[in-house]
């Protein structure tokens, strides 16, 4: 069986890796990386967490960050997705160990007074836990 939210983050992953971009914790690393990218570092722009990407990529960043908010929101519209999102971060999250459901929100990028509001992502929510924790439970 196909997972929806499980080939969505691999899509989105593949995205990524295949974009130039580089992750530099010391000067040595961002000399190498600078090299990698052909650039120096008036070149470069932060992306955050040690990352960098030519300025002249920007646009064509922001476009990839953007169409990954899109389509996780139209298949936030989904209820098979948002079910196999919710059990899917229950596993990889350890929630038989934790039973934590705001690590899971947020793994799954859902605003707590978002979730606490919509009846239908509770109702989601609820199914998948019941569901994870009788196929663990075995």
């Amino acid at each position: 069986m196909n997972n929806s939210y499980v080939e969505f983050k691999k899509r989105k992953q593949e995205r990524i890796d295949n974009f130039d971009m580089i992750f530099a914790f010391d000067n040595k690393q961002l000399d190498e990386g600078l090299k990698k990218l052909g650039v120096n570092l008036d070149e470069v722009v932060s992306i955050g967490m040690n990352g960098f990407i030519r300025k002249s990529d920007i646009e064509a960043f922001n476009e990839m960050v953007d169409s990954f908010k899109g389509e996780y929101i139209k298949n936030m519209k989904d209820d098979d997705f948002v079910y196999e999102m919710f059990k899917y971060e229950m596993g990889n999250h350890e929630y038989i160990i934790t039973f934590d459901d705001e690590e899971i929100l947020n793994a799954c990028e859902i605003d707590e007074h978002l979730f606490i509001a919509d009846e239908r992502l509770k109702e989601i929510y609820l199914k998948a836990k019941n569901h994870y924790l009788n196929e663990v439970d075995q």
